[in-house]
């Protein structure tokens, strides 16, 4: 997860092929509040790990602006 340049992880799930991640991230210092300009949108990208290397299976992008006007999120794949 980014915003700001500030990054984030989760932990890694051993051995599942259905992992669930119900985790809290937080990004220390980040003021998401300043809404006089338009905030970045919230990356987020998903690996699966193995010894192998990191693979890249997908990743979305969350437009925050809209909700920090009271509106629905716009998600977008980034994949």
């Amino acid at each position: 997860m980014e915003y700001y340049g500030k990054k984030g992880k989760t932990l890694i799930i051993d051995d599942s092929l259905n992992p669930i991640y119900n985790r809290r991230v937080v990004l220390e210092d980040v003021d998401i509040f300043n809404i006089d300009r338009q905030p970045p949108p919230l990356i987020m990208k998903f690996f699966d790990y193995d010894l192998i290397g990191d693979d890249f299976l997908g990743g979305a992008s969350v437009d925050l602006s809209q909700m920090l006007k009271g509106g629905h999120l716009k998600i977008n794949d980034i994949s």
